[in-house]
C-alpha cells in the first residue's frame, strides 16, 4: 500500500508493506518495513525506522535518526546533527549542518558539505568524505577509505583496502594493513602505520 502524509503539525506513524511519503510536517517519526520512506521539509526533529525498504529525507530543521537495512539511505540539508545505523545499505549525505555519525556494513558510505565532525564505522564499503567542517574518524574493513578538505584532525583505521587523504587542516593519523597509504597536504603533520602495503 502507500501512505501519504502532509502538513501534520506532529507526526507518529507505524506499519509495514507500505511506501510512506511525508511532507511539510512538524516532529515526525516514521517506523515500517518492507517499502520506501520519503521525508521532505520537516520543521523539527526526524527519526525513521525502516527495515528492507530505502529511506530518503530532506528539508529537515532539526536532527535526524536513521536506521534501515537492505536498502539506500539517502539524506540531504539536514539543520543539525545526523545519527545513522544502516545494514547492507548505501548511505550517502550532503548538506549537514551538524555532526553526522554512520555506522554500516555490506555498503558505501560517501558524505560530503557537513557542518560538523564526522564518525563513521563500516565494513565492506568504501566511504568517501568530501568537505568536512570538522574532524573525522573512520574505522573501516575491507573497502577504500577516501578523505579529503577535512578542517580537523582526520583518523582513519582500515584494513584490507586503501587509504587516501588530502588536504586536512588538523593533523593525520592513519592505520592501515594489506593496502597503499597516500596522504597529502597535511597541515599539521601525519603518523602513519602501515602493514603489508606502501605508503606515499
Amino acid at each position: 500500500g502507500r501512505v501519504t502524509i502532509a502538513r501534520a503539525k506532529k507526526l507518529d506513524f507505524s506499519g509495514t508493506n507500505a511506501d510512506v511519503s511525508v511532507s511539510v510536517s512538524g516532529p515526525s517519526s516514521v517506523t515500517t518495513s518492507f517499502g520506501t520512506v520519503t521525508v521532505t521539509t520537516v520543521n523539527g526533529d526526524l527519526k525513521v525506522q525502516n527495515n528492507n525498504g530505502s529511506i530518503t529525507a530532506s528539508g529537515v530543521t532539526g536532527e535526524a535518526e536513521l536506521n534501515g537495512s537492505f536498502a539506500p539511505i539517502n539524506f540531504s540539508d539536514i539543520g543539525k546533527t545526523v545519527r545513522c545505523a544502516g545494514t547492507n545499505s548505501r548511505v550517502s549525505g550532503r548538506k549537514i549542518g551538524g555532526s553526522v555519525n554512520v555506522q554500516n556494513t555490506f555498503g558505501p558510505i560517501e558524505l560530503s558539505d557537513v557542518g560538523g565532525p564526522v564518525e563513521v564505522q563500516n565494513t565492506n564499503g568504501a566511504v568517501h568524505l568530501r568537505d568536512i567542517r570538522g574532524g573525522a574518524v573512520v574505522h573501516n574493513r575491507f573497502g577504500t577509505v577516501d578523505l579529503a578538505g577535512i578542517a580537523g584532525d582526520a583518523t582513519v583505521v582500515n584494513g584490507n583496502g586503501t587509504v587516501s587523504l588530502a588536504n586536512v587542516e588538523g593533523a593525520v593519523d592513519a592505520r592501515n594493513s594489506f593496502g597503499q597509504v597516500s596522504v597529502s597536504r597535511a597541515k599539521r603533520g601525519a603518523k602513519v602505520n602501515s602493514g603489508n602495503g606502501g605508503v606515499s
